[in-house]
C-alpha cells in the first residue's frame, strides 16, 4: 500500500491515466466501511509521518497527497476559497468511516508536526483539529498532548506570535483552541491530595498543590505554557480562559505552590522571565501576582524593559516607592547608574506614569553622597 501512496506523488504519472486510476483505488479504500481498517491505516500513516519531516518539501508532498485522496473533483468545487487549503484536515478525514480506527494515529502525527512546520495557517489548523478530537482523551494522552503544545507555547516563541498575534484584541480562534485542552488537561489531573508519593527521577516534573486540596504532577513547561496564555487575555471562550486564571491566580491570592518531584523541594513556579510577560500583560490579576514579593533588583530590572503597558509601568513605581520606606538602601544598591536611573523614571512619566518620585529622590541623594558634593540628609527627616 505504501509503494502505491510514493507511486502516487511521483511527477512522472501526474497527467497519465494511470495516476487517476490509481487516486481512484487509494480514495476507495479509505471509503469503503467494509474494508479492514488497517488498509486506510497505512494510506494514512504514509503521508501522516512525514508531515514532520525536517524537509519542507516532504511535508508539502505529505500534505498534496492527502489532499489527493481526502477529496473528490466535485467536493473541492463546494468548499470556499479560505477553507478549501485545510479542508482535507478539519472536513474531509473526519469524514472517512474508519475516522474512530485513524484518530489516534491522526493526533500523535499533528503533535509531532506542531514541533517541525513553520506555516502558521497550518499549524492553527492542527491545534483547531487537535482540540476538537481530542476532548475525550485519557489523562495519559492528554498529557503527551499538552507536553508537545507547551513546547510550541514556551520555546517556539516567533511562530506563537504569528498564531496568536497580540493585536488580535481576543479574536483568535487558536488562543481558543489552546486554552480549551488545556482546561481539558488540568479538569482531569486535578484530584484529591495523596499522603505518600511516589520518587521521580524527573528534574522537569513538579507537583503542584493547591488549597482546594487538589494537587497534580506536571511538566514545569506545562505550567509555564498555561501562563502564556493568559497573558494574551480572554479570547472568545472567556470560560476557559475563567477556569485557567482561577486555577494559577485565584482571586483569594491563595496560589498555588509546586515542589519538585525528584527531590520535594519547594520549586519556583513563576521565574522572572514568566513575570515580566505578565507584567506586559493587559489582564490586571496576572500584572498584581507578578508584582507580588518582587525583590528590590527584580523592580528595578523590570522597569528598564521594554513593552510595558503605562498602568503596569505605574504599579512598579509605585512597588518602588513602597520598597524605598522599608529598605533604602537596598534600593540604591540595586541601581549601578542612578542618573540613568532618574531619567528613566522622567521618561516613563511623559509616557503618562505615575509612581516613582520618592524612588529618584533617594537616588539623588545617594549620588551626592557618593560624590561628595553635600552630606547624605534622609528625604523623609522633617526637621
Amino acid at each position: 500500500m505504501q509503494c502505491l501512496c510514493e507511486f502516487l506523488l511521483s511527477s512522472s504519472i501526474e497527467k497519465q491515466p494511470k495516476h487517476q486510476q490509481l487516486l481512484n483505488h487509494l480514495r476507495g479504500v479509505l471509503l469503503d466501511p467494509k474494508l479492514d481498517p488497517q488498509a486506510p491505516c497505512e494510506i494514512l500513516e504514509y503521508f501522516l509521518r512525514r508531515l514532520s519531516s525536517t524537509l519542507m518539501s516532504s511535508r508539502t508532498q505529505a500534505i498534496k497527497g492527502l489532499q489527493l485522496v481526502l477529496s473528490s473533483d466535485d467536493e473541492a468545487m463546494d468548499i470556499d476559497g479560505s477553507d478549501r487549503e485545510h479542508a482535507w484536515l478539519l472536513r474531509q478525514l473526519p469524514r472517512i468511516p474508519h475516522f474512530a480506527v485513524v484518530r489516534p494515529q491522526v493526533v500523535q502525527a499533528l503533535q509531532q508536526a506542531c514541533q517541525m512546520e513553520n506555516d502558521p495557517g497550518l499549524i492553527a489548523a492542527y491545534i483547531s483539529f487537535l482540540a476538537l478530537h481530542t476532548q475525550d482523551e485519557s489523562l495519559t494522552q492528554l498529557t503527551d498532548l499538552v507536553v508537545d503544545m507547551a513546547q510550541l507555547i514556551v520555546e517556539r516563541s516567533t511562530i506563537m506570535s504569528a498564531l496568536v498575534p497580540s493585536n488580535a484584541e481576543g479574536d483568535s480562534d487558536t488562543l481558543d483552541c489552546l486554552m480549551q485542552i488545556f482546561c481539558s488537561f488540568l479538569q482531569k489531573t486535578r484530584e484529591p491530595r495523596k499522603e505518600q508519593y511516589t520518587w521521580s527521577e524527573s528534574q522537569d516534573e513538579i507537583r503542584v498543590t493547591w488549597n482546594t486540596n487538589d494537587e497534580s504532577t506536571m511538566h514545569i513547561l506545562v505550567v509555564h505554557a498555561m501562563v502564556i496564555l493568559l497573558t494574551y487575555g480572554p479570547g472568545q471562550d472567556k470560560k476557559s480562559f475563567e477556569q485557567l486564571l482561577e486555577a494559577w491566580f485565584p482571586e483569594s491570592r491563595e496560589y498555588p505552590k509546586a515542589y519538585l518531584v525528584d527531590t520535594s523541594e519547594e520549586a519556583l513556579l513563576i521565574p522572572d522571565w514568566l513575570k515580566l510577560k505578565m507584567i506586559r500583560s493587559r489582564v490586571s490579576r496576572l500584572v498584581e501576582a507578578a508584582l507580588a514579593d518582587l525583590e528590590p533588583p527584580q523592580l528595578v530590572l523590570f522597569i528598564q524593559s521594554f513593552g510595558v503597558p503605562v498602568e503596569s509601568m505605574s504599579k512598579l513605581l509605585h512597588c518602588l516607592d513602597q520598597s524605598v520606606l522599608l529598605d533604602e538602601g537596598a534600593v540604591a544598591d540595586a541601581v549601578l547608574d542612578k542618573n540613568y536611573m532618574a531619567q528613566l523614571v522622567g521618561v516613563q512619566h511623559k509616557r503618562g506614569a505615575t509612581g516613582g518620585d520618592v524612588f529618584v529622590q533617594v537616588l539623588q541623594l545617594h549620588e551626592q553622597k557618593l560624590a561628595g558634593e553635600q552630606p547624605y540628609s534622609h528625604p523623609f527627616n522633617c526637621a
